[in-house]
């Protein structure tokens, strides 16, 4: 809605501005992204005007509004960035956001990808992220819109337009395919850019000027009566107090996040300040004590030089240690590398060279120490806590939707550790010239008690809110379903019908225990020789949203149902191709497949090339595959395909090769419900968001 606003008015102004842009711009409204994206593919694969684009600009949205941000790029267009970065008034993006969105970890998938892939042109994705806790339900609405949002990305996206519409680039863009770009802002201020493989070269150095740092700083301790052998035990030990401290802090979070998940799961999704004191706090308390421990543990190793030597000897080995994850980033390809440069290079110049180069004595005076150290870190703290805070604001609302599987509570915990594990390192050494300050860390897990307890036993720490200024509801699915089993020799081997519900969050239904529905409902596992678990799933999420419930409910009154006919015809000794044809005005049809172990699909009349099966859990070893169809109104005719099964050496193909399962969702119409499931609906609280529909899932034997 936003970004449909967007262009509408960037529209608007291109048509009445006084000089016309060099290149022309198309505007493509298209819907059809939550059916797996098919109205993009059907332009850019299908419309005459697809041949001519040179290079396309994606908005997106995973929440309402907030600050839109460049989250994909390329690929190997650098100058796309560039255009963005010198045209945007208030740029915000990060390569970090690309590599962790390409890396498959976030179950979604945008329009970029259609574009790059089926059209081969280069393009910028854009996405508001900011409350996603509204996005895709109800309170989806205009009024959820930040004030300011729209005209802060209108004027981002007409320079942006207007720069690429004039650039002289864009008459033969794939003569500049030159890597990729690292890009980040600055607290959306401007954008910092450069090529990767510039980026390399400025790591290497970096790792150079820290290691002759080093050296220098061991020339330095020996003139002043110190030995190597001194230097490198003290560089040592204080490097295995980081990584002690690092491997407390992460594994102390992970324990508290099971405990919280166990307990009160999710307490934080609606008053998301309680991550500080639930994980933040107790992740600097056992920061402080570990050191404490070491402080005593190896007093006999620093009582060897001067207190204010120690604080510089952790202040080197802080810097030894972000430099070789630096030096280990770089040679892995990784371009997010950027962020430890940063942690590397203003703690390195402003700490340690400018002092020394200007023969500033720091250590005299307390407040000169700390406006140094401060100023050192400042930069990478800020860069730091901004990437801290967009994976907060977007992680968060996610554990929505992200399925039962993993508490949610440990991707949490470790997001609030995260500035802790940066910057415990630069201020350890603080904690060895200080007094003890063991009380203060016991204060610290006093409050996180505390604040978990009042969290687990009052109504602070409940998860979801139906609060009209700030909603965060709870999202359920269900399906009202009807099964046919057929056996291999074509009779009907089972029917069943029910209640499928499908959890979208690791809470499930437990605050639900109002709704008898549920309460006799009773856990599923997938059924490993029926095609793709054995029940109608509307999108292929089963590793996401691996785990369901069956309930008892009425078999649903439909008028018509999916007709398949089959047959076959042997195309080679150990190749057989089966012919479906699929009759029926429903609109919204899977085909769910799986080749029995020894045979496998080679190909079909959908794509070209040998199919790609679907991702599944861990549990179902056999290959299985998800198609979606749809259409935007009743078929015109029957859905008509061929399956090319082949098997092993010998093997005959007169046998039970392929399972094959046709699903159907009544998503409108007045087939799309049922009284039994309307009214069980009408029986949640308006902190929830409850969809259901009616599906029927028929499975076959070939």
């Amino acid at each position: 809605m936003v970004s449909c606003a967007i262009m509408l008015e960037t529209l608007r102004v291109l048509s009445i501005a006084d000089e016309p842009l060099q290149h022309a711009i198309i505007f493509n409204f298209n819907g059809a992204e939550e059916v797996v994206l098919q109205a993009s593919h059907g332009f850019i694969t299908q419309h005459p005007w697809a041949k001519e684009l040179k290079a396309f600009v994606n908005l997106e949205a995973a929440g309402a509004g907030g600050r839109e941000m460049v989250f994909q790029t390329g690929p190997e267009h650098p100058w796309l960035v560039a255009a963005y970065a010198e045209s945007a008034k208030y740029p915000v993006g990060s390569i970090v956001g690309q590599e962790v969105f390409q890396s498959g970890i976030i179950p979604s998938d945008t329009d970029f990808r259609i574009y790059r892939d089926y059209g081969n042109i280069p393009g910028i994705d854009i996405a508001y992220t900011y409350n996603g806790y509204i996005y895709h339900t109800k309170y989806d609405l205009p009024e959820y819109i930040p004030e300011g949002c729209i005209q802060r990305g209108g004027e981002n996206l007409l320079g942006l337009l207007t720069t690429l519409g004039n650039s002289d680039r864009l008459e033969e863009p794939g003569d500049l395919k030159m890597g990729k770009m690292v890009f980040f802002d600055v607290m959306g201020f401007f954008m910092i850019y450069y090529p990767h493989r510039i980026g390399e070269v400025v790591n290497s150095l970096v790792v150079v000027a820290v290691l002759l740092n080093l050296f220098r700083r061991l020339k330095s301790f020996r003139q002043s009566g110190g030995t190597t052998y001194l230097f490198m035990k003290l560089i040592g030990v204080s490097y295995a107090m980081h990584s002690t401290g690092f491997l407390f802090m992460i594994g102390c979070n992970l324990a508290l996040g099971l405990l919280v998940g166990y307990v009160r799961p999710m307490m934080w999704y609606t008053n998301n300040w309680l991550t500080f004191p639930i994980y933040t706090l107790p992740a600097i308390a056992i920061w402080i004590l570990v050191h404490q421990k070491g402080r005593k543990c190896c007093e006999s190793v620093f009582q060897l030089v001067s207190i204010w030597d120690i604080e510089a000897i952790y202040f080197d080995s802080a810097l030894l240690f972000w430099t070789l994850l630096l030096a280990a980033l770089t040679m892995g390809g990784v371009a997010s590398a950027y962020i430890c440069m940063l942690l590397v290079i203003f703690p390195l110049i402003l700490r340690q060279l400018v002092p020394d180069f200007f023969n500033i004595k720091m250590f005299r005076s307390p407040w000169l120490y700390l406006a140094l150290t401060a100023a050192g870190l400042l930069p990478s703290f800020l860069q730091v806590m901004q990437h801290v805070h967009h994976n907060s604001i977007f992680f968060m609302p996610l554990m929505g939707r992200s399925g039962p599987g993993i508490s949610p509570d440990l991707l949490i915990a470790l997001i609030s550790v995260l500035p802790v594990l940066v910057f415990s390192t630069y201020l350890a050494g603080f904690l060895h010239v200080s007094k003890d300050l063991t009380s203060l860390a016991v204060n610290f897990l006093s409050i996180s008690a505390f604040f978990i307890l009042i969290g687990c036993f009052t109504s602070l720490g409940f998860p979801y809110s139906d609060n009209p200024a700030s909603p965060s509801a709870q999202r359920h699915a269900f399906h009202h379903f009807w099964r046919e089993l057929y056996a291999y020799d074509g009779t009907l081997e089972k029917e069943d019908h029910g209640l499928l519900y499908i959890p979208f969050d690791y809470n499930e239904h437990r605050y639900l225990d109002n709704i008898p529905e549920l309460k006799s409902m009773q856990l599923q596992a997938a059924d490993k020789d029926l095609a793709y678990g054995g029940f109608p799933y509307y999108l292929p999420l089963m590793p996401i949203l691996s785990k369901y419930y069956v309930g008892d409910l009425e078999k649903p009154r439909l008028q018509g149902r999916l007709n398949v006919s089959h047959s076959k015809e042997k195309l080679a000794n150990d190749v057989v191709r089966h012919h479906f044809t699929c009759a029926g005005d429903q609109v919204y049809r899977n085909i769910y497949l799986s080749v029995v172990e020894g045979g496998k699909l080679i190909g079909w009349s959908f794509t070209s090339g040998t199919p790609t099966p679907t991702l599944m859990p861990k549990e179902i070893t056999r290959n299985h595959y998800f198609v979606y169809t749809t259409s935007a109104s009743a078929p015109r005719g029957p859905l008509q395909f061929f399956l090319d099964i082949q098997v092993g050496e010998g093997a005959s193909l007169d046998k039970h090769w392929l399972d094959i399962g046709f699903g159907v969702h009544y998503l409108d119409g007045p087939e799309s419900t049922t009284p039994e499931l309307t009214a069980m609906l009408d029986k949640f609280p308006n902190w929830t968001v409850p969809l259901g529909w009616v599906a029927t899932y028929q499975h076959y034997r070939f």
